[in-house]
């Protein structure tokens, strides 16, 4: 559903079929929607059935859907005009001791027509990050990997330490932090680190959500409810703010002002100044 900003009137609503559990994607004027084959009054089916549908953001009329070999959609990255997605199947046949079976699928935005499909067995991929010439990926497993976007060849894996969130890119480089407190930014040629930024306030002081860089400034919230800003090149504290606040996930920026939602149901606002 599409709702007018000013009134909170419907603009319009859209039928799909099928369980959607992630958030959509918009891209100027096109909505990407990620779904989940799983749940009341469908049939369980190994192979999966999970679709991705292209609608129009002005009316939701669909453009195209195109049908997965999946049970489970996670949230798309686009590219340009190259959209990336992933999720999870099942193959009986295939023994897994950590991990499970995932599928990273490479699309063209305007037709649907597949670009890449890529398998592997790291489990529940958590973010996606593309380049024109690298996929990055996170995963279950807490590996940051890469692949070249157009042969689906497997470049490199880094192990990143402890659990990890999400990551967010910009250009060639990556960035996210682990539960060992460390901001890291990797090049996604290769994925050597460019620098690392240890979190102060202690062990539990971790970061919640994606990092959000804006120019070239990178912002997050940690668990402990302090919003740091770090420069993106070199990452130099530029600041912090503890605000006292107990979020449950990140945060949003947005021009010049970030966002945060308690637990007790309160929202907040920050100016990045």
């Amino acid at each position: 559903m599409a709702y007018n900003i000013a009134d909170g009137e419907v603009h319009w609503e859209q039928q799909l079929g099928i369980n959607i559990q992630t958030p959509p994607l918009i891209a100027d004027d096109m909505l990407f929607v990620s779904t989940t084959y799983v749940g009341s009054g469908l049939e369980s089916d190994p192979h999966g059935k999970a679709k991705v549908f292209a609608l129009n953001s002005s009316d939701g009329s669909e453009r195209w859907a195109y049908e997965s070999d999946n049970l489970i959609l996670q949230k798309p990255f686009i590219s340009e005009d190259v959209l990336h997605f992933d999720g999870s199947y099942y193959n009986r046949s295939q023994e897994v001791d950590e991990g499970g079976q995932m599928r990273i699928y490479v699309l063209n935005t305007k037709d649907a027509s597949p670009i890449l499909i890529y398998e592997t067995l790291d489990g529940f991929i958590k973010a996606i990050y593309a380049t024109k010439q690298e996929v990055t990926y996170i995963t279950y497993k807490e590996f940051v990997n890469g692949l070249d976007a157009k042969s689906g060849k497997f470049l490199w894996r880094k192990d990143t330490g402890n659990w990890v969130p999400s990551l967010s890119g910009w250009e060639k480089t990556i960035y996210f932090s682990s539960a060992n407190t460390l901001m890291q930014a990797l090049c996604t040629d290769d994925g050597e680190p460019v620098w690392q930024f240890n979190i102060p306030e202690g062990t539990s002081n971790v970061v919640l959500g994606a990092p959000v860089r804006i120019a070239d400034d990178l912002y997050f919230l940690t668990q402990q409810g302090d919003i740091m800003a770090l420069n993106a090149l070199d990452g130099r504290l530029l600041w912090s703010l503890p605000t006292g606040i107990t979020s449950r996930v990140g945060m949003t920026v947005s021009r010049g002002w970030t966002f945060i939602g308690d637990q007790d149901r309160r929202l907040y606002a920050y100016t990045n100044q």
